[in-house]
């Protein structure tokens, strides 16, 4: 590995680092005061987003209760693990190439998660569904 590809990915651990890091500080936070970020769109409209039951989802992961965090929020539970694997190979391909150009798998990707998640959205807010 060349130098500017060590800096790279050194600069991309501090990143995933920071950012794990924040969300363990607001886990504990969460978990000692019972507290959380509340949902903007719910408040505003009385519907769920996509994401509503997140914070929830990932509490629940970390206490090992993935029957919990799978009915928290069930399209991003079982979205997360492609979600994860497409930001790994970004900072591989970054730290390889220093460029942040997605390639067109990648985008592919990401429209499939963005349409289940926006359909997941729609059928969650629909009288009965329970979801």
């Amino acid at each position: 590995m060349n130098t500017e590809a060590r800096n790279r990915a050194k600069k991309e651990i501090i990143r995933i680092g920071t950012v794990l890091l924040a969300g363990f500080f607001y886990a504990l936070f969460v978990n000692v005061t019972g507290l959380a970020v509340p949902c903007v769109f719910h408040l505003v409209t009385g519907l769920q987003c996509p994401s509503c039951g997140v914070t929830h989802m990932f509490m629940a992961m970390l206490h090992l209760d993935f029957k919990e965090a799978f009915e928290s929020n069930q399209a991003i539970f079982l979205l997360l693990p492609f979600i994860v694997l497409l930001l790994g190979f970004y900072s591989v391909t970054y730290i390889k190439t220093g460029s942040r150009k997605l390639k067109k798998w990648q985008e592919v990707v990401i429209f499939l998660v963005c349409t289940c998640l926006l359909l997941f959205g729609i059928v969650r807010n629909i009288p009965g569904m329970n979801l």
